[in-house]
């Protein structure tokens, strides 16, 4: 079946290719077409989970003298994508053929801010990435965990001395985010616990109080009282 699964994916890019030049090594480079559909599969397989055509993919990549690490149209590269879906085997792979736990997307988010469940994380922690990485917008991981309120990975972080008071570029700590969802009073809980100033305020001028008042979750108003 693999068999199978090569050559037709070797007829397919044979017809892709064009007399475009060959990409360099830059993460920049531009593509040909045949090159740029290997990416595209590339990704795919890891959004979906594909271990095995991955790691054929992957011999392409190094074929074709293109980084295992290139972002592609939404600007995200395979262990970002398969981070954010959860795939814990295709983050393995992906890392243990050279992938960079700590590569930034466009808007400089890294495969730690994107992990879906904790066993990504320590995956990723075991890699010693910088757990304060920070985007275009001051966001760290944990900012990211309590803003999609995945409790387990904020706690994980938080075992790792994650920074609980860490401002966003308009203020905002990790205890704001989670104050501003319905479900949030249990990441509020453990923010609190792990030194969180519930009083600091945001660009607009708001606690974290203040900001579930606004929004009327009451559980999370009575975690932070």
């Amino acid at each position: 079946m693999i068999k199978k699964f090569m050559f037709l994916l070797f007829i397919s890019l044979s017809l892709a290719n064009t007399a475009l030049p060959a990409a360099t090594t830059s993460h920049n480079a531009q593509l040909s077409l045949k090159q740029d559909s290997i990416l595209s599969r590339f990704l795919d397989a890891a959004k979906y989970n594909e271990s095995k055509k991955i790691k054929i993919y992957i011999q392409f990549l190094k074929a074709e003298n293109i980084s295992i690490d290139r972002l592609g149209k939404f600007g995200e590269s395979a262990l970002h994508i398969a981070a954010e879906n959860g795939h814990t085997e295709m983050v393995k792979i992906l890392l243990d053929a050279g992938a960079s736990p700590e590569a930034l997307t466009r808007e400089g988010l890294t495969p730690l801010h994107y992990a879906a469940n904790c066993a990504i994380m320590q995956l990723l922690l075991d890699r010693h990435v910088n757990i304060e990485a920070v985007d275009k917008h001051g966001k760290t991981p944990l900012h990211c965990a309590a803003l999609r309120g995945r409790v387990e990975c904020l706690q994980l972080l938080l075992n790792n001395n994650a920074n609980p008071n860490v401002l966003t570029t308009l203020q905002q700590t990790p205890l704001h985010f989670a104050a501003a969802r319905k479900d949030g009073a249990e990441c509020v809980t453990k923010l609190l616990a792990a030194g969180a100033d519930k009083d600091l305020q945001d660009f607009s001028g708001k606690t974290t109080f203040e900001i579930a008042a606004w929004h009327q979750h009451k559980l999370v108003m009575r975690a932070l009282r």
